[in-house]
C-alpha cells in the first residue's frame, strides 16, 4: 500500500512539475528545457563563422582580444573552443532579483550555451538549466546555498523557490542572449525552418 501511494505521489508530482513553465520555456522530448535552432548561412564557411562567433563571445563577456584567446585556449574554463570540431561551449549564469523592493538576489540560474559551426550553417542550443538559491551567509551576504541546487525543470511554480515572474525574467534575458548571438553571426542569414516547435532533440545529423 505504501509503495502504491509513493508511486502515485511521484506521478502526481511529475505531472505538476513545470506545468506553468511549459508556457514560458521550450522543452525537449525528455522534459528538459532546451532552446535549439539550426541557422543556414549561405556563402559563409566555418572560418568566417568562427570569426563571427568569437566576436559575439568577446562582446558578451566584454573581453579584449588577448584575454579572449588566452581564455579559450584553456582546457577548463567557462568558455572553450574546440578548433577541430568547431564548437564553442560557454557556461553562463543569470542572477534573479525578485523585484524592486528586495535588494538582494533570490538566486542564480546557470546554463550552457553551445555553438557548433559547419560550412554554410551553424546551430546553437542552450540547456543544462540549474537553479542555485541564495541565502544569507555568516558574513551577512547573500550567496549560493550549499547543497540546495536543483534542476530548473524540476521546480513547480507552486514552490517558494521561483515565481512565474522570475521565470519570465529569465526567459526575457535568454531571448536577448539569442538575439545578440544571431545578430553577430549575421543579420542577413536565412534561418532554417524550426516553426514554433516546443519539443525537439539535439541530433548528431544536422
Amino acid at each position: 500500500m505504501f509503495r502504491f501511494l509513493f508511486l502515485l505521489s511521484s506521478i502526481l508530482y511529475l505531472n505538476t512539475t513545470s506545468t506553468g513553465q511549459k508556457n514560458i520555456f521550450p522543452f525537449d522530448d525528455t522534459g528538459n528545457i532546451l532552446y535549439y535552432k539550426v541557422v543556414d548561412t549561405p556563402e559563409n564557411n566555418t572560418e568566417e563563422l568562427t570569426k563571427k562567433a568569437k566576436e559575439f563571445f568577446k562582446a558578451w563577456y566584454e573581453l579584449k582580444d588577448k584575454k579572449f584567446e588566452k581564455l579559450i585556449s584553456k582546457k577548463y574554463s567557462y568558455l572553450t573552443f574546440n578548433e577541430e570540431e568547431k564548437v564553442f561551449e560557454s557556461k553562463q549564469e543569470y542572477v534573479i532579483y525578485p523585484g524592486r523592493f528586495l535588494k538582494h538576489a533570490k538566486g542564480a540560474v546557470s546554463y550552457k550555451l553551445v555553438v557548433e559551426l559547419k560550412d554554410n550553417k551553424y546551430r546553437y542550443y542552450i540547456n543544462n538549466f540549474v537553479f542555485h538559491p541564495y541565502e544569507l551567509n555568516r558574513y551577512g551576504k547573500y550567496a549560493p546555498a550549499s547543497g540546495k541546487s536543483v534542476a530548473l525543470n524540476m521546480i513547480t511554480l507552486k514552490d517558494e523557490l521561483l515565481q512565474e515572474s522570475d521565470c519570465l525574467q529569465l526567459e526575457e534575458a535568454l531571448q536577448k542572449n539569442i538575439t545578440m548571438l544571431e545578430d553577430y553571426m549575421s543579420k542577413s542569414f536565412i534561418v532554417a525552418d524550426t516553426t514554433e516547435k516546443k519539443s525537439s532533440q539535439i541530433s548528431t545529423d544536422w
